[in-house]
This record gives structure tokens, sequence and C-alpha cells, in this order.
């Protein structure tokens, strides 16, 4: 637990550090503190983070971005060529989870990081269903809606 609650500390200040562009004295003691609070709201509001924590899959993210760049880029260009483009709403498999704290935090790291890609926007969480409808510019793009990032 000290383990978990030092890597928290540490991100935390190092994410303070790039934000502010110095590290002299009274912005690496003021980071320190900040450091300190946002490690004990972090504690208080979320659960532990575990392996199987949706935030922990993030990594596949920037890849995704980048795909999806391109294929944005390649479906400009069929539109500006007068081909058509699949486009349109998609339901992708997704475990919305109970209406508390957690459930929340899962819902909305999923709606951050499928929107941050170029190519899917996420407009509704569907928990009856168990999915995300997303708007996906193009359907039929390779890796479109990869369901891995946000499971």
């Amino acid at each position: 637990m000290l383990r978990s609650w030092a890597l928290r500390w540490v991100t935390l200040l190092g994410l303070w550090l790039i934000l502010a562009g110095t590290a002299n004295g009274p912005e690496l003691a003021t980071g320190m503190i900040a450091a300190v609070i946002g490690t004990v709201l972090w504690a208080v509001t979320l659960p532990p983070l575990g392996p199987r924590q949706p935030v922990v899959r993030l990594w596949r993210l920037p890849a995704q971005a980048l795909a999806d760049a391109w294929t944005v880029t390649r479906m400009v260009a069929r539109r500006l060529a007068g081909r058509p483009v699949d486009s349109g709403l998609r339901l992708v498999p997704f475990d919305p989870g109970e209406d508390a704290v957690t459930g929340a935090a899962r819902r909305a790291v999923a709606v951050a990081a499928m929107s941050v890609t170029a190519n899917s926007y996420v407009i509704d969480i569907d928990a009856e269903r168990g999915a995300l409808l997303l708007h996906q510019l193009d359907r039929g793009a390779p890796g479109a809606a990869d369901p891995r990032v946000i499971r």
C-alpha cells in the first residue's frame, strides 16, 4: 500500500514539475505539497488500481489516435475524390459498472479514451445492452473502435 501511495505521489509531483516548467526551490516545495494533497484525494475518491482496471490499458491509446488520424486523412481524400465513406453509428461492448464512484470513473475514462481519437466519438452509454454507442467517421477502418482500449 505504501508503494502505491509513493508511486501516486511521485507521478503527481512529476506532473506538477512538467507543467510548471521549472524545478527551483519554491516550485518544488509547492509541487510536493500539491502532490500530497492530490495523493490523499486520489486515495479517498478512487479505488486502488489493479491489473484489470481500464486505466492500465490506456497505453494502446496513442497508437489508436495515430491510426485514426491516418484513417480520417484517407476518408477526407476519398470524399474529395467523390467516393462514398462508410460512416455511422456502432455499438461496442462495454461494462458500464455500477452507479457508484468506481462505475462513474470507469465510464468517464471510457468516454474520454474513445472520444480523443479522430475517428470515434462516444454518443451514449447504453447500460441495458452493455455497450457504448459511437459515431465513427469510417466504420471499416482497421482497429476502428477497438474495444480492448475500454474494457
